[in-house]
């Protein structure tokens, strides 16, 4: 680890138990970090859809808006139910606090039109622990749990979101949403789990 990756998981040991903000103090703009991917998931991109014709190759542009579909031209994009290792996050923010966060694969091609801190690769757990509080302390953002769901391990944090007694029944539901859809053995054994006990 070098660099703003160590910067940031210095950050997370110096800091934790504070505030999200505190985690990239008084950050403003767009942030992107990659992480190990969770298995089997089917990682994002932004395709182009023509009737009759399905999805064309994916490539995303990040303006001031977020992620949204670019033009390939000649380019050759990631096509879709291809797989990746990991995932790269994009994360605004104002003030250290989340504005927006979107994730897509690595293999996604994003031509940025803005101002992009890129903090490298980072640790899956050292991300969900940004990511856990940042959700626990933003009203339960349903973005940030999408992002939570495509990390390694995410499907076990998402399971003690569900589990956890302090959340209100509906931000456990938008959990449980996202859980379901990791589809992971974990997942399957903890539902499985739910129904036959």
């Amino acid at each position: 680890m070098r660099g703003p990756a160590r910067r940031l998981a210095a950050c997370l040991w110096l800091l934790a138990g504070t505030a999200t903000a505190q985690l990239l103090p008084n950050s403003s703009g767009w942030h992107t970090w990659r992480v190990a991917a969770l298995d089997g998931s089917n990682h994002g991109c932004c395709y182009s859809w023509q009737f009759g014709k399905g999805a064309r190759g994916g490539a995303c542009r990040l303006s001031g808006n977020g992620l949204e579909a670019a033009k390939l031209g000649h380019s050759v994009g990631m096509q879709p139910g291809q797989h990746s290792k990991h995932v790269r996050i994009f994360a605004r923010l104002d003030q250290g606090r989340i504005i927006d966060a979107q994730a897509v694969s690595d293999r996604c091609p994003v031509d940025a039109d803005v101002e992009l801190d890129d903090l490298g690769t980072i640790d899956a757990q050292v991300s969900l622990s940004w990511l856990q509080r940042a959700w626990r302390e933003q009203d339960g953002d349903e973005d940030l749990l999408q992002v939570i769901a495509q990390h390694a391990g995410g499907d076990e944090a998402l399971i003690d979101l569900v589990e956890d007694p302090d959340l209100d029944q509906a931000r456990r539901k938008g959990a449980l949403f996202w859980l379901a859809e990791s589809a992971t053995d974990r997942a399957v054994a903890w539902f499985d789990n739910l129904l036959t006990n």
